[in-house]
Order: structure tokens, then C-alpha cells, then sequence
């Protein structure tokens, strides 16, 4: 929702982006090729399933294609190849551009250091027991994703992870804009994104009736934790 805001104003936002779906039906906003890229540097740090014997072990990690499923622990800082580096300027050195990927939490660290000019950084937040409850829907949902399974309580803690990694490694420095997915909902942020960013947005993009989600468990100590902060 806060990356389409910008889809008319003409910054670069991929070269291929992914198409609507029931999830997301006005669209994500997100570039195949980037997911790939972020991809590959986290399957090197994240297990991946596994069938022993005819079993299934280890339902709850991502593969090499769904690293936005990662649960990557604070201590660990990934480092990208030559090779990565270089796929990820090609991205970069397309002029103005405004990118989304839930992977940067983990890896925006290494995008910051190839990339060309100053950067801002939007990062959009909603209740955890939502966003948690949102990943369980999606696996669901997605074809692909019918033999993972994680727990409610994996669930808190993929966002609570995403969410620390942010603050304390990459948040500590930089032009940070934290919004609270309820307030671009009701447009209270909307004037503050477009006053941070310098850019024109699409005021209308926004779609309440898209907020399908309402909480059915209780979020982790953890989780509210993060979230309050």
C-alpha cells in the first residue's frame, strides 16, 4: 500500500513487478529480480526444508525462494558476492527510485552502501498479531507455499526478528520515517510521506476496505515489546 503511493510518480520501482493477486489486489510493488537477489544471500544463512526418508523436517524455513519467511537471529550480519553487489547497482544506478522488499530488514545494509546519492527510509508497521496472522493467510493462500508450516508463535517471531533488525542495526543511522499502517488507512500520514519524501504520492491509492485482517491471538511479550517501541 505505501509503495504504491509512489506508482505514479515516476521513480524507478523494478523492472518486473509482480502482478495482482487475491492477497493484493491493487498489487505489491515489488520487483521479482530484487526478491531473487535478496534471496540467494539469505539462503546462506537460513535452513532450508528438507525431506529425509520420505519425511518432511524443518516445514518452518523458508527455501531458497521465500526469504521474506526468514528468521534471521540479530548476531547474524549477511554479506553479499561480487556478483550480488553487481546485480544489486543495476538496480540502483537507474536514477530516483523507490524500492520495497520486507527482505531489506534483514539486508538493507547492503543495498545503503551501493547506492548512489541520499536515501530515505519508509518503514511501514502494523499491530504484530495482524501482520502475524496476514503470514499464516498467506501460506495458506500461495500454492506454493501449501507444505510450509509455522506456528502462531513463529509467526510473532518472524516480525519481531524483522522489526529488531531494523532498529538496532539499521535505523540507528539515516532519514527514518516510522508510520503505523492504521494512519496512511486514515490519511493521517499521508502528508508527513509526502513532506519525507519530497515526492508527489497518490493520496487515493490507499483502499480501507482492503483491511481485511483482524487479530485472533494475542501478540508475544516480545512482539508488543518491539511494537511499543
Amino acid at each position: 500500500m505505501t509503495a504504491g503511493l509512489f506508482h505514479a510518480s515516476g521513480l524507478y520501482q523494478g523492472q518486473a513487478l509482480h502482478g495482482p493477486s487475491p492477497e493484493n489486489p491493487k498489487g505489491y510493488f515489488e520487483d521479482a529480480s530484487i526478491n531473487q537477489i535478496n534471496n540467494r544471500i539469505l539462503s546462506r544463512y537460513v535452513p532450508a526444508p528438507e525431506v529425509i526418508d520420505g519425511q518432511l523436517y524443518r516445514a518452518d524455513a523458508p527455501g531458497g525462494s521465500n526469504g521474506w519467511l526468514s528468521r534471521l537471529p540479530l548476531n547474524t550480519v549477511p554479506e553479499a558476492t561480487v556478483e550480488e553487489k553487481n546485480a544489486i547497482s543495476e538496480h540502483l544506478n537507474r536514477g530516483p527510485f523507490c524500492l520495497k522488499d520486507t527482505r531489506f530488514c534483514y539486508l538493507l545494509d547492503i543495498w545503503r552502501d551501493l547506492a548512489p546519492g541520499n536515501l530515505r527510509f519508509i518503514c511501514v508497521f502494523r499491530r504484530p498479531e495482524v501482520a502475524a496472522l496476514s503470514v499464516l493467510r498467506s501460506l495458506r493462500m500461495r500454492e506454493g507455499l501449501f507444505d510450509v508450516a509455522m506456528s502462531v508463535n513463529q509467526a510473532l517471531d518472524l516480525w519481531t526478528l524483522m522489526y529488531t533488525h531494523v532498529l538496532e542495526r539499521h535505523a540507528t543511522s539515516g532519514g527514518w520515517l516510522f508510520v503505523h499502517y492504521e494512519d496512511i488507512t486514515n490519511g493521517k500520514a499521508l502528508p508527513a510521506i509526502r513532506e519525507f519524501s519530497g515526492c508527489p504520492i497518490d493520496e487515493t491509492f490507499p483502499d480501507k476496505t482492503l483491511n481485511r485482517t483482524a487479530p485472533e491471538f494475542p501478540p508475544s511479550d516480545a512482539a508488543q515489546a518491539v511494537f511499543e517501541r
